[in-house]
């Protein structure tokens, strides 16, 4: 029987992102069952720097177009003729490629595990995005809300889904930290809201004056919104510690110990596909308040979930994101603060039973048991 292999299509391994961080752990699973599943695999990586890693990794040089070029000759390379798979691990809208290049080469398939933070005024979304999903072989979700989002795109129910995990035996709080900040971990981008997050921290800090110190851990203090601006507009000073991710940037054992100083966290995205900093701050022992609404939602306890004060439709697919009242989010923040001082180890073991569903050794299997079912379908000479 022949060896399947099998290229992932995302973000780079050495990228900090959540793709970059997704498509690694897959790749290395992949990686790892590699002589039991007859497969082999390879990665084709956004922001690819040029280190080492234990499976081969190309780097997109077509990164305005999403690899458009890059994939015929990574296919050439890698596949040598056989058939094969591509996985993309980003979401629609960057994945319409991997069909239209797919179908030039003899039994290449397009599996897809997709990115979805929001939906349209029908439930699904439309456009490019939805055709690209259409033409995919195998489709698979991070949660129930992905599902039926793209449910809703396919005209089917029973989409599967499967979530991504996190190592529980390293993403935990360490012991003897003092709880002495309110954190937020975020990329500063248009879906994080970050007018919201410091206008809450103000009201946070002027009921409870003296009482915590804020931190935010993002890529870049200036991009889409300005750091140094909304600290001076909100009053904050010596209270505010500003960390940032990639190189120069702290690790994650220094991201990992500002978590176990958290008395609780702020997840001010406008909708999440999974979200990396809510599992790992709900594993560190603090609560995380957080929209209710997409794929965060599912992981953060109905308690701390702020529901939308009003809705607004936004870019080219018109995508519906909830506006938040700040005076909400502060509410919510501070019933979890509260209820932290009252029992620490009550709410310590409440967040981290929250994602103990979460952890590499509870999802193995079940990763496993899907890309057999694929692989299997394909050497068969079917689709999976």
């Amino acid at each position: 029987m022949m060896t399947l292999p099998i290229l992932v299509l995302s973000d780079a391994p050495n990228l900090p992102t959540g793709l970059g961080r997704i498509a690694r752990d897959i790749t290395s699973l992949l990686w790892r069952w590699q002589e039991n599943l007859d497969i082999e695999v390879a990665q084709l990586g956004l922001g690819f720097d040029g280190s080492e890693w234990p499976w081969p990794v190309w780097k997109v040089e077509n990164e305005s177009e999403w690899a458009y070029m890059d994939l015929p000759g990574a296919l050439v390379n890698w596949f040598h003729g056989r058939p094969g798979v591509i996985l993309t691990v980003w979401d629609p809208a960057r994945c319409m490629y991997a069909p239209h290049w797919a179908k030039k080469f003899e039994r290449v398939e397009t599996w897809g595990y997709f990115a979805v933070d929001a939906e349209g005024r029908s439930g699904g979304f439309g456009g490019p995005a939805a055709a690209t999903v259409q033409e995919y072989s195998r489709v698979l979700a991070y949660g129930p809300y992905g599902a039926r989002v793209l449910g809703k795109v396919l005209g089917r129910g029973g989409v599967q889904w499967l979530p991504h995990g996190l190592d529980l035996s390293f993403w935990k709080a360490q012991e003897g930290a003092s709880r002495k900040l309110i954190g937020c971990v975020a990329a500063n981008q248009v879906r994080k809201d970050f007018g919201v997050l410091f206008e809450a921290w103000a009201r946070v800090r002027d009921a409870r004056p003296g009482k915590y110190a804020f931190w935010l851990h993002t890529d870049l203090e200036v991009r889409i919104w300005s750091v140094p601006e909304l600290a001076a507009e909100f009053g904050f000073g010596d209270d505010l510690l500003v960390t940032c991710a990639g190189r120069g940037g702290i690790g994650d054992e220094e991201l990992r110990g500002l978590y176990s100083q958290c008395i609780a966290t702020v997840a001010p995205g406008l909708g999440e596909g999974f979200g990396y900093p809510i599992v790992e701050s709900l594993a560190c022992g603090a609560p995380v308040v957080h929209v209710d609404y997409a794929g965060g939602a599912e992981l953060v306890p109905e308690r701390w979930r702020v529901g939308a004060a009003a809705w607004r439709l936004e870019g080219t697919y018109l995508l519906r994101r909830p506006v938040l009242d700040a005076a909400e989010v502060a509410g919510r923040l501070l019933e979890a603060v509260e209820w932290a001082e009252r029992e620490p180890k009550v709410v310590g073991a409440y967040c981290r039973g929250a994602v103990a569903h979460l952890g590499w050794k509870e999802l193995d299997r079940r990763w496993f048991s899907w890309v057999k079912q694929g692989v299997e379908q394909m050497q068969k000479g079917g689709s999976g």
